[in-house]
């Protein structure tokens, strides 16, 4: 009865690991067996997983391959302008930035193209209004400008935030 035993026991053993080979082959993990945010894109190996899926942050640009992803699949691109009235001999400044939930990508600006007085000293990234340093994160765009003394009452200066929504 024992080697009955052992032999019942060496057929259930061959056929759980026979199972699980069968299992692996077959490819069988479908998106519905995967917690939300447990699989990196390292780690996917066909077609069938769902964004929902991938852990967050965890997709890499080295992740994707060149020509994967188009333009348009990004989002809209929107502008979002400021506009700013400086008086007669002043100086001022327009900052635009994107709504919530947009990201920034670029922005420009410039004055009244017809006013003689208007004198635009440029454009930049700014983060609380401030030019920011070589490397350094940002979420607004500064344009900035003079009015000439003795001429037009005032001049506009705009700055444009060019933002992904």
């Amino acid at each position: 009865m024992r080697h009955f035993s052992n032999a019942i026991a060496l057929l259930a053993l061959f056929v759980a690991l026979g199972g699980t080979a069968w299992a692996l082959a077959a490819n069988s993990v479908k998106s519905k067996h995967i917690a939300e945010g447990a699989v990196r894109s390292s780690e996917l190996r066909d077609d069938g997983v769902k964004s929902a899926d991938l852990k967050n942050d965890g997709v890499k640009s080295a992740d994707i391959a060149a020509g994967a992803v188009k333009d348009a699949q990004l989002g809209k691109i929107v502008a979002r302008v400021d506009t700013t009235s400086i008086p007669d001999g002043g100086s001022g400044n327009a900052t635009a930035s994107c709504a919530s939930g947009e990201r920034m990508i670029g922005g420009g600006g410039h004055t009244q193209q017809s006013a003689s007085d208007a004198i635009f000293h440029g454009s930049f990234p700014s983060q609380g209004n401030v030019v920011v340093t070589d490397g350094s994160e940002f979420d607004e765009w500064t344009a900035t400008a003079t009015n000439a003394a003795g001429g037009l009452a005032t001049v506009e200066v705009k700055a444009w935030a060019v933002c992904l929504k």
